[in-house]
């Protein structure tokens, strides 16, 4: 699959496309790539909000008991159900063509998954970095 059509959309600031971009190419500084960088020890590869699970973007993006909860809300709110795919490409292509939409608001929940992620990263790094935790929303 190309996902390349929806990567650097206009509408939102250049930090967040170059999280997504980064993110597509496995090259955020999560745990486990620091790890494998020989950054990080194995004893400092816990995710930042689930004690014992390893800090991976596929852990964190999607499976996280915290910020996995995100995109249920997130759809809850723009009135529609969907199960959560794993793997990110399949996730995107699933949030931004949801069914029952028309085209025109593809770019729109492409704008809105671009959204979501960029405040997964923020705050997993408010935690990491600055020892804060900031209730995205309310469980």
């Amino acid at each position: 699959m190309d996902y390349q059509f929806v990567l650097w959309i206009k509408a939102v600031q250049l930090k967040v496309n170059i999280l997504i971009w980064r993110l597509f190419l496995y090259q955020i500084p999560t745990n486990d790539n620091l790890f494998r960088r020989h950054i990080l020890a194995i004893v400092d590869m816990q995710c930042s909000s689930d004690y014992g699970c390893s800090d991976d973007r596929k852990h964190l993006f999607s499976y996280c008991n915290f910020f996995g909860q995100f995109w249920s809300q997130i759809s809850g709110w723009l009135g529609f159900s969907t199960a959560h795919h794993g793997n990110l490409v399949d996730h995107l292509y699933q949030f931004g063509g949801v069914g029952g939409f028309p085209k025109d608001f593809r770019m729109t929940f492409n704008i809105i998954w671009f959204s979501v992620l960029y405040i997964i990263w923020e705050e997993r790094n408010e935690r990491i970095f600055n020892h804060k935790v900031v209730i995205i929303f309310k469980l």
